[in-house]
């Protein structure tokens, strides 16, 4: 009797990977006569195998903005722009301050960073210097968004909208409408990550105060030789 032979084969085994880790680091510069108002910016960090990945948030109004800004006293606010590479706000903050995350706050964060940065490119995030503590800086982006609405209406009906019997124009409920304007500034931008991460933290509204307000929620304060040479 023949007896029919079976092989087993076995497929290789694949290579495991080395586990991610994940951190937000925050780099401060200080408010002093040196720095003027100072400057706050954060960036997420993953590391595996010796490669580095960063996602860096600084958001700030470039060169016209702060002189607008300044003459004003941040009651106007201006468009934000954003710096996505995070050597310069390194090289520059007076401290720097990390602390790990776990996979979900980091992927909730790098969403947070993806979103801020859209609605800065779209126009719906302005930046003021003294964000929403000057109330005139969120009059002025309602003013504008009333603006726009109407400007809205007025492409969708192809004429002026009807007025009522004291001259007031009249909307119907179908109107187009307008996403609202947010203010913000550098503490704000990176109190807004911090807090889609999962961190109970409240905007300290001046860069300096960022380090003892971090550092009381757990942030280790590193040198910024650690990242300087990483991209």
């Amino acid at each position: 009797m023949q007896t029919k032979s079976e092989t087993t084969t076995q497929e290789p085994t694949k290579k495991n990977k080395t586990p991610a880790t994940y951190e937000v680091v925050v780099c401060v510069k200080n408010t002093n006569n040196e720095n003027g108002p100072g400057h706050v910016s954060g960036f997420t960090s993953k590391k595996r195998d010796g490669q580095t990945s960063i996602t860096h948030t600084s958001y700030f109004p470039g060169a016209v903005g702060s002189l607008i800004n300044g003459f004003t006293f941040g009651s106007v606010p201006v468009p934000g722009q954003l710096e996505p590479k995070h050597e310069q706000d390194l090289k520059e903050a007076d401290h720097v301050l990390k602390a790990t995350l776990t996979k979900d706050q980091y992927k909730q964060m790098k969403k947070a960073q993806k979103e801020f940065s859209q609605e800065v490119e779209s126009g719906q995030r302005t930046y003021s210097v003294f964000s929403t503590s000057n109330p005139l800086a969120s009059f002025f982006p309602n003013v504008l968004r009333g603006g726009t609405g109407a400007k809205l209406v007025k492409e969708k009906l192809g004429c002026e909208p009807p007025e009522d019997h004291f001259g007031m124009p009249v909307y119907d409920n179908d109107h187009p409408k307008v996403p609202k304007l947010k203010v913000d500034n550098c503490a704000s931008s990176v109190t807004h990550l911090l807090k889609k991460g999962g961190f109970k933290f409240e905007n300290p509204k001046i860069p300096t105060f960022f380090t003892p307000a971090l550092q009381e929620l757990g942030f280790e304060e590193v040198s910024k030789s650690m990242f300087s040479a990483k991209k």
